[in-house]
């Protein structure tokens, strides 16, 4: 039995939430959707979700949580795993990455065109499987699409690298793994 996945609505943007939809059913994944106060007021009992949301709708969730003294054990008894996706909003993605890993000074860039190489990660060897370790020339076309991470912070991994910036980032919140696509947009599988 395949686990439900739950996805954090924000109404931010309708093109990513369809295309989620799409890929999620594609691969046979039963998911619900909800906003993140029905989340923090009427999650599924007894089980830790696997979260999919945008930026903002992340950013909203933990801003809300922290105002609270039991941030940590809520984040740590109801939540898995996060997909955060669909990186349109900059700003929420700055936020929130700062937040993730504890580095106010961490940066992101907006990437235009690229020389450089995009790497998997070969220190997540469970995790990426066979295309651990792969390195190819990125192509040198408008890169618009995708923003990078600048984060040296030794708990954050790169999961998929473009000349040594995160686009693909697992980070470690509150005992939660964050896993943090930098792209704009989900793939449009029609």
């Amino acid at each position: 039995m395949t686990q439900e996945a739950l996805h954090l609505a924000d109404g931010s943007s309708p093109a990513d939430t369809a295309n989620l939809t799409k890929v999620l059913r594609f691969f046979g994944v039963p998911y619900r959707s909800m906003t993140a106060d029905q989340f923090l007021t009427g999650r599924p009992s007894g089980s830790r979700s696997k979260l999919l949301c945008t930026a903002g709708a992340l950013l909203h969730l933990i801003t809300r949580l922290e105002k609270t003294s039991a941030a940590d054990r809520f984040l740590d008894e109801h939540l898995h795993s996060v997909f955060v996706y669909g990186a349109s909003d900059a700003g929420a993605l700055t936020r929130l990455a700062r937040i993730l890993a504890c580095d106010d000074d961490m940066s992101v860039q907006e990437l235009e065109q690229c020389g450089g190489d995009i790497v998997v990660s070969d220190a997540m060897d469970d995790f990426c499987g066979v295309m651990s370790g792969v390195r190819v020339a990125a192509p040198r076309t408008n890169l618009t699409s995708t923003f990078a991470l600048d984060i040296t912070n030794r708990n954050v991994v790169n999961v998929i690298s473009l000349s040594d910036r995160g686009t693909f980032v697992k980070f470690e919140y509150k005992g939660v793994p964050i896993f943090l696509s930098t792209s704009r947009t989900i793939i449009d599988l029609d």
